[in-house]
């Protein structure tokens, strides 16, 4: 096998990459408004699990298709969750501003706070089915 053939396994190998590089391009653009985050990430999964498969035509095409399948329910939980995590976040500011000479407390409300997003988040898969589903084959 030459190596300017087309289908030989370091040309396979590098159009992987590429085709990752360019959903990766596409989850960064998608998600710059942060509360699309949710859908874009969703839509890279999809298109990297169809690149796994070897189905990796058109990968733009499948990730907008993806990014825009659920796209109005993705928005909606991730307002709901970027408010909670903005929630917890003015916790941790106020809780350590108001007890600035304690580190112990501080300590304390950092990791209950941390329990709390780390809960929050994998209550997003049990209670979202439609975010895990798209991650499971």
């Amino acid at each position: 096998m030459s190596i300017f053939q087309q289908d030989n396994p370091f040309n396979d190998f590098m159009s992987h990459i590429g085709d990752m590089a360019l959903a990766n391009v596409a989850w960064s653009v998608c998600s710059l408004p942060i509360v699309t985050i949710g859908a874009s990430t969703q839509a890279l999964f999809e298109v990297a699990r169809a690149i796994d498969d070897c189905d990796d035509d058109h990968v733009l095409k499948r990730f907008w298709a993806a990014f825009t399948r659920r796209f109005g329910t993705n928005l909606v939980t991730g307002i709901i969750f970027l408010a909670f995590y903005g929630l917890v976040g003015f916790d941790m500011w106020y809780t350590s501003s108001r007890s600035a000479g304690n580190g112990d407390i501080n300590a304390v409300n950092y990791g209950i706070c941390a329990a709390i997003g780390i809960s929050a988040r994998c209550a997003r898969h049990t209670c979202c089915p439609w975010h895990h589903a798209a991650t499971v084959r």
